[in-house]
């Protein structure tokens, strides 16, 4: 009865992307293989049989080559493969290899006749090409770079024509972050899981989640293909992690202090600093080969002091005025929260479904910047929440595939100033001194 429900459900999202070609990227979550049989004259075979099975999954599908000796795998799940070639009257063969998101994999095997003692195990050609202009950060690149705050979205500028945005990455009027062919963070797109994760009205990244989510991520500059769009600046295609037949997990600490860490230049004394983030992941099957989960917890607190420079004078003359102002060390505090819980089901060879949940939810004190000229009083406080639930199903059919994606997200976030006000502008020899209320902060959302 679900199953029938199902494909009720499918039939009505009418969300078919219709094969046509292996050289088109075929999914914003999958990778792809074209393979041709041939013997060891290079004639083609048809009837071979060939299964590819992902091995942590054990997600397998199996077809025939065609009259030219070619089958086509489209829409696999990024990860290890063991793909295994057969013929009547032909030697079998296998070869291991991993598929990436956005990767295309033409592969050749030449299959020699039964009973030959072969010296060489030859695999005719194996080629890995993509035609989106697009870079992949791979799950052992984001395990492996260092990363300050474990923030692996940073890792985009390492693709080309991909900089950091010039505006401020901070405040209710955040970017993506990121400039494509010099264009503005607010025109990009990011995608988590083949779905929209951006808010339309500023360009940020909506829900964040631990980096120990990240399976990979593909940054798409340029000339991408009708599975993205809604920019016309970049894309960032997450893909998060999700279970196997083998149970794992991890747990990681890091803390720094004030004991280890160097004096701020522009302090007097060492003031108190301590950063603590922790985190922990699990994921296996729940059942072998059918149903697997991935969960992971992230927790990052820090307390810490933005260093006022504004001269005594100037203070003095604002608090005369009723302000209640005060240079050197001034206390921030910041607190985020992860959570994600996926669960990915093998329903058969020709249909998964996804269902995957993901909270944000994040304290700051400070989230306007303070310090040097700009007083204590001048920013705003964060409460911040970020809830999201999505759904994927994939089904092949015979002549077609059919995708549904589906996402619901609710973000809370109030913003609260931390002084009633006047605002203060003084330009002085100094510069400009910013005190009192921050105008533009107290924008709920």
């Amino acid at each position: 009865m679900k199953i029938i429900f199902l494909r009720i459900f499918l039939i009505l999202s009418f969300l078919s992307v219709f094969s046509s070609s292996i050289y088109a990227q075929t999914g914003a979550t999958t990778g792809s293989f074209l393979i041709k049989i041939k013997d060891m004259q290079q004639i083609s075979i048809q009837g071979a049989t060939v299964t590819v099975k992902q091995l942590e999954t054990g997600f397998e599908k199996t077809a025939q080559s065609d009259a030219s000796g070619q089958i086509e795998f489209l829409q696999l799940p990024p990860g290890p493969y063991t793909i295994v070639a057969e013929a009547e009257n032909f030697t079998s063969k296998d070869y291991k290899l991993f598929l990436n998101v956005g990767i295309n994999g033409l592969i050749t095997f030449q299959l020699a006749p039964s009973g030959t003692v072969e010296t060489i195990d030859v695999i005719a050609d194996i080629s890995m090409f993509r035609t989106e202009s697009s870079t992949n950060t791979t799950r052992e690149r984001i395990e492996e770079l260092p990363i300050n705050r474990r923030g692996f979205f940073t890792f985009a500028i390492t693709a080309p024509r991909v900089v950091p945005d010039r505006l401020p990455g901070f405040g209710t009027a955040a970017t993506s972050g990121l400039s494509f062919n010099g264009l503005p963070g607010r025109v990009n797109n990011i995608k988590t899981d083949g779905l929209d994760n951006i808010e339309r009205g500023s360009g940020s990244v909506n829900t964040v989640f631990s980096q120990n989510s990240v399976d990979e991520f593909q940054v798409v500059s340029d000339g991408y293909s009708a599975e993205f769009g809604r920019s016309i600046g970049g894309i960032i295609n997450i893909v998060t992690k999700k279970g196997g037949n083998d149970l794992h997990s991890s747990l990681f600490f890091l803390n720094r202090n004030d004991k280890t860490s160097s004096r701020d230049a522009f302090a007097t004394f060492k003031p108190p600093f301590s950063q603590n983030q922790f985190g922990l992941t699990l994921s296996g099957p729940i059942k072998r080969d059918k149903h697997f989960f991935f969960s992971s917890f992230e927790r990052l607190t820090v307390k810490q002091n933005s260093i006022v420079t504004i001269l005594d004078s100037t203070i003095a003359a604002a608090n005369r005025r009723g302000f209640n102002e005060a240079n050197g060390p001034a206390p921030t505090s910041l607190g985020t929260t992860f959570f994600l819980f996926r669960s990915d089901f093998n329903l058969s060879s020709r249909d998964t479904l996804t269902v995957r949940y993901d909270g944000n939810f994040s304290f700051n004190s400070a989230f306007d910047p303070i310090g040097g000229l700009t007083a204590a009083s001048n920013s705003t406080i964060q409460d911040l929440s970020d809830n999201g639930l999505i759904i994927n199903n994939v089904y092949t059919g015979n002549t077609f595939i059919n995708e549904t994606r589906f996402r619901l997200g609710r973000r809370d976030q109030k913003l609260f100033s931390n002084n009633p006000g006047p605002q203060v502008q003084l330009l002085n020899p100094e510069g400009r001194v910013l005190l009192g209320l921050f105008d533009n902060g107290v924008q709920n959302r």
